[in-house]
């Protein structure tokens, strides 16, 4: 029996406690429904500032609007001074009907001339993603008449370290250093640009990968004062971690039984149909990667920040003294770890089957998209709720499917072990999905409808529109 235990917020145990509420609301609202608690985004934030004050630095964070759809938690961070950043025209209008103020708002990402159109009149700083972004920009300007100038960062996309190219995936987004120095020649000239700094957003977990591309911001950013431009900071993306999980061993147990699984046939699957998770077994050897990324971690997103301004560059030293010596602003735009321990997902037990093989499927009142981050598994096991006593211990492990008639819909490809054998109308609650799971790739596939929310605050809840923040 291999578990992977979630890591649960004492404000999420308190909900789960009472099983008859959660019964209630899932009987009222339907299944799956995605429960948000907007005020630990804030406890998020003061985290992050309690690490900028500790190394004496300015911090401005940007939640990434993108990773929750929630409303909830807009009008939150609109009573919270916190600042939001947007990749969407629809994403910037649901902002600004939140109550947040153009000036606290980032577009970010590919835009359309609408989208920039929008984020000019109100004053939104403008992240650059291309060359011809810059022109759009500008002639759009002349369009609407703009006389204050609109302010940006200039995106990245080539990062190197002395005469090598640390970076080497390939991306689509920002500007080459060539393309970054020609940015500069014309910022210096423009009366319509305000520049705030260079920025960039790596896919990469690799602490070396983001010094590098720190250190060759900062060295732009000292042509870009060289210039005459008055940079306020450098821009270094998300990509924190947030840990899932409460047990190392755990993880390392579970991983490892995936790979043996595929080596050694007379061992029980560890996924459908072998499929293996991204790994396969060839001449006794485990090949592949995984398509899950790590849900344990041995550190939290706040020690992560603590170490990046801690690193020390080639060039200019530890980065949070340059930053500080410098009067520089470093910002930040989290998404997934700013929403750690923010929401969960709660979904019903519809019917149990055996499939051709034995193998134990329990069909959910849910889909695939309604837990879905890019294809990437939800490597953490659900909380069984249920108002009857169970009795029957379970004997093997469980596949989780979703309620689609397609063959690859599973919310769980893996084999998820429980303690008692579940029954239909059990709830499963799906631990810390706010960022990216719950709805970042939801649909109204064969016309199942979307998840609804509710916001918690306390002994108090409302439907995720209707919430209402307080301001103490």
């Amino acid at each position: 029996m291999f578990t992977l235990t979630p890591v649960i917020a004492s404000h999420i145990e308190d909900t789960l406690s009472d099983g008859n509420k959660i019964q209630e609301w899932v009987t009222a609202f339907g299944s799956p429904l995605n429960l948000i608690y907007p005020k630990t985004v804030v406890s998020n934030i003061e985290r992050f500032q309690e690490v900028f004050e500790s190394h004496k630095i300015k911090g401005e964070i940007f939640y990434a609007y993108k990773a929750n759809k929630s409303v909830a938690i807009l009008k939150q961070l609109a009573v919270s001074n916190a600042k939001i950043d947007v990749a969407s025209e629809k994403q910037l209008q649901k902002a600004l009907s939140a109550g947040v103020v153009g000036q606290r708002i980032e577009a970010t990402g590919p835009k359309n001339a609408s989208f920039i159109r929008l984020a000019l009149l109100q004053g939104v700083v403008l992240n650059v993603n291309s060359p011809q972004e810059v022109e759009t920009i500008v002639a759009l300007r002349q369009e609407l008449k703009i006389t204050g100038a609109t302010p940006v960062f200039i995106r990245l996309k080539e990062f190197k370290s002395g005469k090598i190219d640390i970076v080497q995936k390939d991306t689509k987004f920002g500007l080459s250093i060539e393309e970054a120095r020609k940015a500069i020649e014309k910022l210096k000239n423009s009366k319509d640009l305000e520049f705030y700094g260079f920025s960039f957003h790596l896919s990469t977990i690799s602490e070396q990968e983001r010094v590098v591309a720190i250190e060759q911001s900062l060295a732009l950013t000292l042509e870009a004062i060289k210039a005459g431009l008055t940079p306020r900071g450098i821009n270094i993306g998300g990509g924190f971690s947030a840990n899932f999980l409460k047990n190392e061993k755990e993880w390392h147990e579970y991983v490892s039984a995936i790979k043996d699984s595929l080596i050694n046939p007379n061992k029980p699957s560890m996924s459908w149909n072998q499929s293996g998770m991204g790994y396969w077994a060839e001449r006794g050897k485990i090949r592949g990667s995984a398509k899950f990324s790590d849900f344990y971690r041995s550190y939290d997103q706040f020690q992560e920040l603590d170490k990046v301004l801690s690193s020390k560059t080639p060039s200019f030293g530890i980065i949070g003294q340059f930053l500080q010596e410098n009067m520089l602003t470093l910002f930040i735009e989290p998404g997934r770890s700013l929403l750690d321990q923010v929401g969960i997902t709660l979904a019903k037990v519809v019917s149990i089957n055996k499939s051709l093989k034995g193998e134990t499927v329990v069909f959910l009142d849910m889909n695939r998209s309604h837990i879905n981050s890019i294809e990437l598994e939800f490597m953490s096991d659900p909380v069984v709720i249920s108002t009857k006593e169970k009795i029957k211990p379970a004997t093997d492990g469980v596949f989780l499917s979703g309620n689609l008639c397609l063959p690859h819909d599973f919310i769980c490809g893996r084999k998820v072990f429980f303690k008692q054998e579940l029954e239909p109308g059990d709830i499963l609650a799906f631990i810390n999905t706010a960022g990216y799971f719950m709805d970042f790739t939801e649909s109204e596939t064969i016309q199942h409808p979307m998840a609804h929310k509710i916001a918690i605050d306390s002994s108090t809840w409302f439907v995720d529109e209707k919430y209402e923040p307080k301001f103490n």
